[in-house]
């Protein structure tokens, strides 16, 4: 498997170039620099809280596993349920 922090000048390249392969495939997930990076793709500085793409190339031989979260902050609406039910539930209980 293969992992990059890339800018959205390279994500667009990665994208265009993936499935040239059989059984190759690419996971991007959006998320903004919990630290300062450079672009593995253009080495463009990163600074913290930059949006960028953490993409994984994987195939079966070589699967892919998360890593992202390590390295970026994900949207919320990427986070999943827990935070979102941590969320309504705090405000349910201010209500009452």
């Amino acid at each position: 498997m293969k992992r990059e922090i890339t800018c959205a000048k390279c994500t667009e390249r990665w994208r265009a170039m993936v499935g040239k392969y059989p059984g190759e495939e690419i996971k991007l997930v959006e998320g903004s620099t919990l630290k300062d990076f450079i672009c593995d793709g253009c080495a463009v500085p990163l600074p913290k809280g930059t949006t960028v793409h953490a993409m994984s190339l994987y195939t079966e031989r070589t699967p892919y596993f998360p890593w992202e979260d390590d390295f970026i902050a994900r949207e919320p609406a990427f986070r999943g349920l827990r935070p979102l039910l941590k969320e309504r539930a705090k405000d349910n209980d201010a209500k009452e």
